[in-house]
């Protein structure tokens, strides 16, 4: 009876001792791997907007630690707004880029707290520019307004232009040797251009112009044409007044002029012709005129 119970003694203590050694050696193993201690984070924030204070979407935030290695990325939500989580006690540089925008690079220090960045401001690549943006004039005057488009970003655009007017203008834009519609710019390089402007005979008052570049993004400016009646004579007559008797043919020598910037067409007609009297214009070949054209400044 006691030889069973020590046999059944036996059986029993070997598995403690196995679950005993097991347990020994998994502590050894835990006690050789190594222990990593991670640093405490702090909050980097803002909000990346354009020149008019409106969030910029999908602008790339990348971070780089105070020896240039690359961190992480990030890019902003619709509103322009972004975050990033960093080590403490460290100084990062963040670098902020969108295609058709200039690039900002922010350099910090991170110590235990937030720091909010504000509002981070990209400006268009695409510039216009003009020393000239209000001018006034008479109808049918021609006008040659310049500016300057410029490429300010790290690459190079494709502009093409257009223009908003009132109904009846007549517009282009041209260089030294004709009209433009379409330019290339290499980064850092600017245009001089012109805008040509034919103003119609019937306008008058306040007029607005935009001119628009259209490349990554787009540049607008917007011109002002002040349109005044005009005080230049068409017609003239050094003799408008003479004496006759009954039945004589009185002849008026009178004189047109184009006073405006352009070729213009005239239509020639005479009006309060007293009853019974006949009137008629002719040129000096004799042909009855009805209708010319002159260029500008023609008499």
């Amino acid at each position: 009876m006691m030889m069973e119970t020590m046999k059944r003694s036996h059986w029993v203590s070997r598995p403690t001792k196995l679950v005993a050694c097991f347990l020994i050696i998994l502590t050894l193993c835990l006690a050789m791997l190594p222990v990593y201690v991670t640093g405490q984070t702090a909050r980097v924030l803002g909000r990346v907007v354009d020149e008019d204070g409106q969030g910029l979407s999908d602008v790339k935030v990348e971070t780089y630690s105070s020896n240039g290695a690359f961190v992480e990325s990030e890019y902003t939500y619709s509103n322009g707004d972004f975050h990033v989580f960093l080590q403490e006690n460290d100084k990062y540089t963040l670098h902020f880029s969108k295609s058709g925008y200039t690039k900002v690079t922010k350099s910090i220090y991170l110590s235990n707290e937030d720091i909010d960045l504000g509002d981070i401001v990209l400006c268009k690549a695409l510039r216009l520019s003009s020393p000239v943006l209000s001018r006034v004039a008479s109808p049918r005057d021609k006008l040659m307004l310049p500016f300057t488009v410029s490429n300010i970003g790290e690459g190079s655009e494709v502009v093409e232009f257009s223009v908003s007017k009132p109904e009846g203008w007549s517009t282009r834009i041209l260089d030294q040797t004709g009209e433009v519609t379409k330019v290339h710019l290499l980064t850092g390089a600017s245009l001089n251009l012109q805008l040509e402007v034919i103003i119609p005979l019937t306008s008058t008052g306040n007029n607005s112009l935009s001119l628009t570049a259209v490349g990554k993004t787009k540049s607008t400016l917007n011109f002002t044409i002040i349109v005044e009646p005009s005080e230049k004579p068409i017609i003239s007559c050094q003799f408008p007044g003479k004496s006759a008797a009954p039945g004589e043919t009185v002849p008026f020598q009178v004189r047109v002029k184009n006073p405006f910037g352009v070729e213009m067409r005239f239509r020639v007609a005479i009006s309060s012709v007293p009853l019974g009297w006949t009137a008629f214009v002719k040129s000096v070949g004799g042909e009855v005129v009805t209708e010319m054209a002159l260029e500008s400044g023609s008499p």
